[in-house]
């Protein structure tokens, strides 16, 4: 087997190593000899019940057309779904209350995905009304270009969020700005500045502008998104944003350390952002995630 370069030979070693801790431990966990090959790069992955229960359905978004693929546990092989849309996934989460997979893209695309028969996978496209939502950014932030990252969250009561993070890079003195080049990425790391949020009313089939989130907590980042009550967390602050660093797909394949240097809370009550820990995170990689018990 050949290598082109260096950075080929790295990620092949690195997936054959992820691959073999994983069979490890799906072989420890559910007493099974079968082996799962897992994707090259995996984004994102979305699971609709705790591994233990057996009957587990996993979704990915992977590689680098950020397609969609599932399997369940038992599985020998990936189910891949592709993907109809021009624009890659961004995000994939698990509906406890529709039972449904859901992603969305880099334009806002929803889709469905009931997966409940493995061999008959079915999709809908979510069709909705988008608006801007209540939250108007400040005069110096909306005059700056923004990349945008969309998420899905399911909040405690079962409703769906749309998250739409805008992030800019910052020079030295402070300024935001659009880099037009890689080597100002390099320089100017990109920096989260704002948050916008709707929630999907699927019989008006519209996006309402959401401005609270009352007593729930939104985390947001590299793994799956999710919500919790802040009364059910000691210390968490409630109608809050958690969010990690999710890198542009330029960190992602260049292996540069990204993580850690964008990491905070953002208030909805005061649209401020605030880091919530006592030190400078330096860059890392992989980027940091989000882990929490059920209470």
């Amino acid at each position: 087997m050949r290598f082109e370069t260096l950075e080929h030979y790295r990620r092949f070693i690195f997936n054959r190593k992820w691959n073999q801790n994983f069979n490890r431990k799906l072989k420890q966990h559910f007493n099974t000899d079968k082996e799962l090959v897992i994707p090259l790069v995996v984004h994102k992955i979305a699971i609709s019940s705790p591994p233990k229960d057996g009957s587990c359905t996993i979704m990915i978004i992977y590689n680098h057309d950020n397609e969609l693929a599932f399997c369940r546990i038992g599985d020998s092989s990936w189910t891949c779904l592709g993907n109809q849309f021009v624009v890659p996934f961004d995000d994939i989460i698990y509906s406890k209350k529709h039972q449904l997979f859901y992603a969305i893209n880099g334009v806002g695309y929803v889709q469905a995905w009931d997966l409940k028969n493995p061999s008959f996978p079915v999709s809908k496209v979510i069709k909705y009304t988008y608006s801007q939502g209540s939250l108007k950014p400040p005069k110096e932030i909306s005059k700056v270009k923004f990349s945008r990252c969309r998420y899905l969250v399911e909040l405690p009561q079962g409703d769906i969020l749309i998250v739409i993070r805008y992030q800019s890079s910052i020079r030295e003195d402070g300024s935001l700005f659009c880099p037009e080049s890689f080597d100002l990425l390099d320089r100017f790391p990109s920096k989260t500045v704002w948050f916008d949020l709707g929630k999907i009313d699927f019989e008006k089939q519209t996006l309402e502008p959401v401005d609270c989130l009352g007593d729930a907590v939104v985390f947001l980042g590299a793994n799956e998104s999710f919500s919790v009550s802040a009364s059910d967390y000691p210390g968490l602050r409630p109608n809050c944003i958690y969010f990690s660093n999710d890198p542009p797909a330029y960190y992602r394949y260049t292996g540069k350390p990204y993580g850690g240097c964008d990491t905070g809370v953002f208030s909805l009550e005061d649209h401020s952002i605030s880091h919530g820990y006592p030190f400078e995170l330096g860059e890392s990689q992989p980027p940091p995630i989000w882990v929490f018990s059920r209470p």
